[in-house]
């Protein structure tokens, strides 16, 4: 007996997984991360930009979801209109701040996955400090 994995689904799920905005939502992550590795293989970006990028609309594609939910219940305390309102406002201060911690997750996670950056250290730094048009402002 082979196992089906569509009688274990709700169908709840089975409805909402069929939904176009989810369709679209996949196509567009898909098709921004092949950009990016086509970017990523043609030498335009290196592997740390292409993990925050990648991070980023990770990010942004969660923050949005979680936050036009969160914005649609809140805007239902104002009838009429409040719930549509909410949901485009929770949608896009939740595409902005899903972004930032996306490529911030992916920034500190970094160091961990390119073994490239684990070989550098601070101590390999250069010692020097930058100088503003040629004046050595460290000296007393």
């Amino acid at each position: 007996m082979a196992f089906d994995l569509k009688s274990r689904i709700p169908k709840v799920l089975k409805r909402d997984l069929n939904t176009p905005a989810l369709v679209i939502a996949g196509g567009k992550l898909a098709v921004t991360f092949a950009r990016d590795a086509y970017l990523l293989m043609g030498g335009v970006i290196d592997r740390r930009e292409f993990r925050g990028r990648t991070g980023a609309k990770r990010g942004s594609s969660a923050g949005t979801a979680a936050s036009a939910t969160a914005g649609a219940a809140a805007g239902t305390l104002l009838p009429g209109v409040g719930n549509i309102i909410g949901a485009f406002a929770g949608g896009l201060f939740g595409s902005m701040g899903g972004q930032f911690v996306g490529r911030a997750i992916a920034d500190y996670l970094e160091p961990n996955l390119d073994p490239d950056i684990k070989m550098k250290s601070k101590k390999d730094a250069p010692k020097d400090k930058s100088k503003s048009n040629g004046v050595d402002h460290s000296a007393p």
